[in-house]
């Protein structure tokens, strides 16, 4: 008979294996394994948190290979993902921290155009999507941010936290693609939002 365990039986989930203080003793196969689950218990936003910050430190490890981090970049996407699952959903502040952390993998190991994390136009789509008004709407309201009611600043700042990841990408962006002349229009804003 099999030795039952979180990571090879279907809705059986060791309890310590949700535990956010274990993650750190777990192997990167096996917090994969976890984050891949769809049954079994329901796991908490908190547990999703502590794996998402988790391996965004092991993602930034240099002494980790290049394949090792990447497999944390992905670890960490999905964790946020789950985590959004889990908890009250807050869109831009969700791809505030994708877009970050997508953004250092293209940093780190280089753009790819293939629609997946290292995409750099397809990061800033996600972005200028989620913004959802006209560049010049927002360029409006940034003359006067600071007389608005808390509601519309925090919408501005979280404008600002989707684009601010985006900065380092115009250059990396193929030169015929409209989400290179949409970003770099975008970009100037950043300095005029809360």
């Amino acid at each position: 008979m099999q030795e039952s365990s979180a990571w090879n039986e279907g809705s059986k989930i060791d309890p310590a294996a949700l535990n956010p203080r274990n993650i750190p003793l777990r192997s990167i196969g096996e917090l994969e394994d976890l984050a891949s689950r769809k049954d079994g218990p329901a796991i908490e936003w908190q547990v999703w948190q502590t794996l998402h910050t988790f391996a965004v430190g092991r993602m930034n490890d240099a002494g980790l290979s290049a394949e090792t981090r990447l497999r944390w970049v992905r670890l960490a996407l999905t964790a946020l993902k789950r985590k959004g699952e889990n908890s009250e959903p807050d869109t831009a502040a969700a791809l505030s921290v994708e877009a970050y952390i997508r953004a250092y993998a293209i940093r780190e190991f280089g753009a790819m155009q293939d629609g997946g994390i290292r995409d750099p136009a397809d990061l800033c789509n996600s972005v200028f999507r989620e913004i959802g008004i006209a560049r010049a709407e927002v360029h409006a309201q940034t003359t006067d941010w600071h007389t608005r009611p808390v509601p519309e600043i925090l919408h501005l700042r979280r404008i600002k936290n989707m684009l601010t990841p985006l900065r380092d990408l115009e250059g990396v962006i193929p030169v015929n693609d409209p989400a290179r002349d949409e970003l770099s229009a975008w970009l100037p804003l950043i300095h005029d939002l809360p």
